[in-house]
């Protein structure tokens, strides 16, 4: 899996992307998986997918510590959760690259330095 990784703590990097509207999402993710950071950012795009409109969309980001201390990274664009349940769970409109491709953008606007990687997924990724 293609994964970002940041050199930074936890809390370093949500006070970072924390100004860029990018927020903890522990509350809403359906599926938890093992991370040591889950963030969202949400936006209004008035967008049809196979013949329905929806309006409400977030870039979905979740995060693990990796042996080294470092965070990994991995992103999707996806439906709000909070007004589209089922459709969320259906993944109507879901992105992995958009949602990598905003991560990017997310931590360039942060100052936030990464690397670009491919990491084996295990259990919890």
């Amino acid at each position: 899996m293609e994964c970002l990784v940041v050199n930074r703590s936890v809390p370093e990097i949500e006070a970072q992307l924390g100004a860029y509207s990018v927020a903890p999402n522990w509350e809403f993710p359906y599926h938890e998986r093992g991370e040591d950071l889950n963030l969202a950012r949400v936006i209004y795009e008035d967008k049809t997918v196979n013949g329905k409109n929806y309006h409400w969309w977030q870039t979905h980001v979740r995060g693990w510590r990796n042996d080294d201390g470092q965070i990994e990274f991995h992103a999707h664009w996806e439906l709000g959760p909070t007004e589209n349940g089922n459709a969320h769970i259906d993944g109507v409109g879901f992105a992995f690259d958009r949602g990598m491709s905003l991560l990017g953008s997310h931590l360039d606007d942060a100052g936030i330095d990464y690397e670009r990687t491919t990491v084996e997924t295990g259990s919890n990724h």
